[in-house]
């Protein structure tokens, strides 16, 4: 998940490694939702278990 992350990151950034403008919008709107709108890693990896 992480390396995916990575790359996914690493395909938003310009040629002098600076983020594109569409990726600084998408941290913007992470870093000013509540953490707790976000579902913790365990919670996630039970549910996909389950099905």
């Amino acid at each position: 998940m992480v390396r995916k992350m990575q790359k996914l990151e690493l395909e938003h950034k310009d040629a002098e490694g600076e983020l594109s403008e569409w990726a600084k919008r998408q941290l913007a709107i992470a870093r000013a939702t509540p953490d707790s709108e976000y579902i913790p890693h365990e919670e996630l990896k039970k549910r996909i278990l389950q099905k």
